[in-house]
């Protein structure tokens, strides 16, 4: 790993400008503003890596960006997306938030973190894993969206579609992130979401305690769903 990592450190500088220019992109999904340019950005930057890309048309939405590269027994699925949120409201920024600034060493632009940062990060790895370590030892497939910002309305119909395209040994979801120690961190699973409708039936005003054996203190019948 030590010709990775000087690698890695030797072309840190070009990393950032690349991903400032990704982030200099507006890409507001709820507003289908800018869309199109930064798809096409990202599938430069895969065909830059040797990767086969296809834009793949959804209906009344932005294309899926799915990419190959690599050869092996095993295929890693890689999923990000390249639309962001809108940057409302405009007053709370420091900076513009298509104007990427870095301060105090932490670069500040709407998108960096969800997901342009982690995107490109995966495949700068990739150039790096190349450049110093040769092929890849596995195939690798990239499905990148364009509405994960919007609930992903059309991903799950293209998953069910293209079934057999997008079948793999493992898949790596979009996020990354360290911990309060700066250290990386890897979650093995997904979080999911609960929902609760919890109904109390008791006295509608304040009673003294001592009518606590007389006055039925609390029922909660619930339901969930998730």
């Amino acid at each position: 790993m030590e010709k990775f990592n000087a690698y890695v450190e030797a072309n840190a500088g070009r990393f950032i400008e690349e991903l400032e220019a990704f982030c200099r992109q507006p890409s507001i999904a709820a507003q289908g503003i800018g869309l199109e340019e930064m798809g096409q950005l990202v599938r430069a930057r895969l065909e830059k890596l040797g990767a086969k890309v296809r834009l793949m048309p959804v209906d009344d939405g932005p294309p899926v960006i799915y990419a190959e590269l690599g050869e092996g027994q095993r295929t890693l699925l890689l999923y990000n997306h390249y639309d962001v949120q809108p940057p409302d409201p405009l007053d709370l920024w420091e900076s513009e938030p298509f104007d990427p600034q870095i301060r105090e060493g932490k670069l500040y632009a709407r998108g960096v973190a969800d997901d342009k940062g982690d995107l490109l990060a995966r495949l700068q790895a990739i150039e790096a894993y190349q450049a110093t370590l040769g092929e890849l030892p596995l195939k690798i497939k990239c499905v990148f969206e364009g509405e994960e910002e919007v609930g992903s309305p059309h991903l799950a119909s293209f998953a069910a579609e293209h079934a057999d395209l997008l079948a793999a040994d493992g898949c790596l979801w979009e996020t990354g992130r360290k911990d309060e120690s700066e250290r990386p961190t890897i979650a093995l699973g997904l979080k999911g979401i609960m929902y609760l409708e919890m109904r109390a039936h008791g006295a509608k005003s304040d009673l003294h305690s001592s009518l606590a054996t007389l006055v039925p203190n609390q029922q909660f019948p619930f339901w969930l769903s998730a």
